[in-house]
């Protein structure tokens, strides 16, 4: 498949045979998530399942089971026979999967009515009433052998006959599905097919035949039709393809598409996949809310930048992340790798530390935002309330785990069997540890101290400062917060969001008027911020002649080099202050000296340039800040590896594209002035100064 393009949406239809009774320690289930991350699907649809999830327990569902940390949203739905109740090993049924910016878009999800499993749907909804509809289908396999019970054929012939309906089940499906496809079209819905046809799609069979009067149509093979391509077969033990994607007519113009190798996926059946743009599938490009959120990792407690650290650590271990840098390092080595090649298998890598960047960071700490002070007492009266809370629920019936009841048991250091107990005696101890929490709130203020003091010794134990220093700090810190809070009670808040300006009013001349149009205040602020931005261009005299033909704009002229040997001769009509800023340009001997300089950025370098930024800085809108870089370098592994990725895009002339975007913002300076030119212009990006000149290199 390949790398996916940006503002495109993969979508994969596979036949899986089967994903395994088991919810823990199941290889297959792990390899298709795994699968799925790798390859950057957004959406698949899932034939033959193969598990009667209805049987089992709700930890053991479908939802339970496919998931994964580096998923911010996922929708699923599932279908599979629920009037067979023999075995949780059942042949059959169907599943989809959205993932991320797919999942936001869902607005309702759908299963086969009969109860068969014989399908699910997704409706996707964009702007403009713009609606598809993703159904993932399987088409029963003929059966003529009655003996063979478990045949998803004759699971559904027993019960058509049991309700007086003789028809054949594949018969009975076809006539079930375009009537269904029928109804949704009649509705606006466009459609998206991903099926197992178990019909030779070569000869144009009748469920072939009945999607294409439907108005679809078969998007890869129209694809690959110019370049005579033929359809593989798309199982191990079949010669024909019975597996397909079809489409509605509007919707068949894909960026790309085709049949992967059999044994690529997870199945026996070969995984068929189409790429989509955003645009095309639902109606508008794709969106995204960089909402501010609270940050978990403090370098100033060394124990979360330890449980930051171990957590990423594992994660990159996981993923083997340590194992493709050094693969990369072997390859740049024995040149057999071009730098494009070099640069794609960097953006992979850097991905995979961003990733899991982001899980360790979401992890490694709770948020404590209650009215409480935190502190240590504080936090366990609490989970001694949740303890009990959650021991009420299971007594009652609630569906929570006997193993979450342990974990939580030994964390409040509670070492009797609770269930043995009655209802009555937990609401006996939920009422003293509710009295328990009420005495800890009393004295919340001198407990916050006494936590206080605790962590500035832990800080001075690792020898960076003194504990008085520390404890002076953060009490200095705890005394700013507290008067903020003050502050901010008090007042009124003002954010600085430009909710409107002030613009020249078309229809009265001379006069101006307040907008709150979004197309018009961006067009108000683009203009004034790029009549700012280009101040530079009528005023620099080296953007002007006669500089700007003898130095040019990359300086790379031999007057820019005698202008660093000092030896420049300026042209007489320019301003004594260029002269003088050209006679300061010249460079010193001590740099000259130690030119040129080395191209290699080691650990020791960015250890010590990191430990001088202040954890403050925002770094991108992305989730990492300046935090997650300072935590690395407690860590050797962990700076090595960060500190190769910079390196080798320095040394190669490499720019990551997550380096190069940036978000303008421009916030109000006052409350009352809400002229384009009063607003204050500024940009949130994902660059470090380390990277700015990777990306100088990487584009000079």
């Amino acid at each position: 498949m390949g790398a996916k393009k940006d503002g495109i949406i993969r979508i994969v239809s596979q036949n899986i045979g089967c994903l395994g009774i088991a919810s823990k320690a199941n290889p297959k289930q792990d390899s298709a998530i795994e699968w799925i991350h790798k390859h950057e699907v957004d959406i698949i649809g899932w034939q033959e399942v193969g598990v009667a999830f209805d049987m089992l327990k709700g930890h053991e569902s479908f939802h339970e089971r496919i998931r994964d940390p580096r998923w911010n949203k996922r929708r699923i739905v599932q279908a599979n026979n629920v009037h067979d109740k023999n075995d949780a090993f059942q042949w059959g049924g169907t599943s989809l999967i959205a993932i991320d910016e797919a999942a936001v878009r869902i607005k309702e999800v759908t299963k086969d009515e009969s109860g068969l499993g014989r399908w699910c749907t997704m409706l996707f909804e964009g702007k403009h009433n713009h609606k598809v509809r993703i159904i993932s289908a399987y088409n029963p396999c003929k059966t003529t052998d009655v003996r063979k019970v478990h045949t998803v054929y004759n699971q559904h012939r027993r019960v058509f006959n049991a309700k007086g309906n003789k028809n054949c089940p594949r018969l009975q499906f076809r006539m079930d599905l375009i009537r269904y496809v029928q109804s949704c079209t009649r509705k606006g819905e466009m459609i998206i097919m991903l099926m197992d046809f178990n019909e030779d799609l070569l000869r144009n069979g009748p469920l072939q035949q009945a999607l294409t009067e439907c108005d679809m149509v078969d998007p890869i093979c129209k694809l690959h039709k110019h370049k005579g391509i033929v359809p593989p077969p798309t199982s191990k033990t079949g010669s024909t393809p019975i597996d397909s994607i079809f489409v509605s007519r509007s919707l068949q113009h894909i960026h790309k598409g085709g049949w992967l190798k059999l044994g690529q996926g997870v199945g026996d059946h070969r995984p068929l996949y189409i790429d989509i743009p955003t645009k095309v599938l639902f109606g508008e490009a794709k969106f995204k809310i960089h909402r501010h959120e609270m940050r978990r990792l403090k370098c100033e407690n060394p124990s979360i930048v330890q449980k930051f650290n171990e957590l990423l650590l594992k994660q990159l271990i996981q993923e083997k992340t340590h194992i493709k840098l050094a693969s990369l390092r072997w390859d740049l080595q024995e040149g057999t790798m071009s730098k494009q090649e070099c640069r794609q298998s960097l953006i992979k890598i850097d991905n995979s530390i961003h990733h899991a960047v982001i899980y360790a960071e979401k992890k490694c700490r709770k948020l404590s935002t209650g009215a409480v002070p935190f502190s240590l007492e504080a936090k366990e009266a609490g989970q001694n309330i949740d303890f009990w809370n959650n021991v009420i629920r299971k007594k009652r019936g609630w569906n929570i785990s006997s193993k979450y009841i342990r974990r939580l048991a030994k964390k409040c250091k509670i070492h009797i069997n609770v269930m043995k107990l009655s209802i009555e005696d937990c609401e006996n101890e939920r009422k003293l540890a509710g009295m328990g929490y009420t005495n800890v709130k009393k004295e919340a203020e001198l407990k916050r101290d006494e936590y206080v003091e605790g962590l500035a010794a832990l800080q001075a134990s690792k020898g960076n400062e003194s504990k008085s220093n520390a404890i002076k700090r953060m009490k200095r810190l705890e005394e700013m917060r507290s008067s903020y809070r003050r502050i901010k009670a008090v007042t009124k808040v003002f954010h600085g969001a430009t909710e409107r300006v002030q613009i020249p009013d078309e229809e009265r001349k001379n006069e101006i008027k307040i907008t709150t149009d979004k197309v018009e205040i961006e067009s108000a602020l683009r203009n004034e911020n790029m009549h700012k931005f280009k101040l530079a261009y009528r005023e620099c005299p080296f953007l002007r002649q006669p500089l700007l033909s003898m130095i040019k704009q990359d300086a790379s002229t031999n007057y820019a080099d005698q202008i660093l040997r000092g030896t420049f001769n300026p042209p007489q009509h320019i301003s004594k202050y260029t002269k003088k800023f050209i006679q300061l340009m010249k460079m010193p001997a001590s740099i000259r000296e130690t030119y040129p300089l080395d191209d290699v950025i080691t650990p020791a370098q960015s250890k010590s340039y990191w430990r001088k930024k202040s954890e403050k800085t925002t770094s991108s809108y992305s989730g990492k800040h300046i935090g997650t870089y300072r935590a690395c370098t407690h860590d050797v592994n962990l700076l090595k590896l960060q500190t190769s990725i910079v390196d080798l895009a320095f040394r190669l002339g490499i720019s990551i594209p997550r380096w190069n975007i940036d978000l303008d913002v421009t916030l109000l300076k006052k409350r009352i002035k809400f002229a384009p030119k009063t607003c204050e212009p500024s940009a949130n990006s994902k660059q470090t100064s380390t990277k700015v000149l990777v990306f100088i290199l990487g584009n000079g």
